[in-house]
């Protein structure tokens, strides 16, 4: 019985997966990287597209190019993490699984759902920006920084909230500076309040 409760919970969250704020696209990689079917090199050579001395990241740090590696375990995937949390004001140990990690991610917010929709878009293009430098690094042998890696997903976020949704008045044209200061907002009014000495 309890794990039957456990299992629908987990369903309901699931179904977060189809953010309306987000490019369907990303939602569909989302639900493939849960479902075990993007094509890492483990997946690759699982079904004989890479021999089993190509399994190892491409980054070379090397360990096997898993789901988890790729999105969570990969020094390249937690600087970008680790910006991400430093952007929004806390820290905390998050999980190498992509739904643990989503679920997680979406216990932070606070203020009714149309809030926790709007913070998980920054989930999204977190994941959406690990997926495209790695691909970059794999296809084009890209030995792009990290270093403007918060910046391009607060801008990444903010583009696809104002596609969807009509936060900013006044001009529909608005620069790069005034949408990352829009993103902060965002979080601010997203994220839950820390009592104590207010880290």
């Amino acid at each position: 019985m309890e794990r039957r409760v456990i299992q629908m919970v987990v369903n309901k969250e699931l179904m977060d997966v189809w953010n309306k704020l987000v490019p369907h696209k990303v939602s569909v990689l989302i639900w493939r990287i849960w479902q075990n079917k993007i094509p890492s090199r483990e997946n690759l050579v699982k079904r004989g597209i890479l021999p089993q001395s190509q399994v190892l990241c491409p980054y070379g740090c090397s360990c096997e190019e898993n789901i988890a590696h790729i999105f969570f375990e990969c020094p390249a995937a937690i600087v970008v993490w680790n910006e991400v949390y430093r952007w929004l004001g806390f820290w905390y140990v998050s999980h190498n699984s992509a739904v643990q990690n989503f679920m997680q991610f979406a216990g932070m917010s606070c203020g009714g759902r149309v809030n926790k929709e709007r913070l998980m878009v920054i989930w999204f293009a977190c994941i959406w920006t690990i997926w495209k430098q790695r691909n970059d690094k794999v296809f084009k042998t890209s030995e792009q920084s990290n270093r403007n890696g918060v910046e391009a997903i607060q801008i990444l976020s903010w583009s696809w909230i104002k596609l969807k949704v009509v936060m900013f008045e006044g001009s529909t044209v608005v620069g790069m500076k005034e949408g990352v200061s829009a993103v902060n907002e965002l979080k601010e009014n997203s994220l839950q309040k820390v009592d104590g000495d207010g880290a």
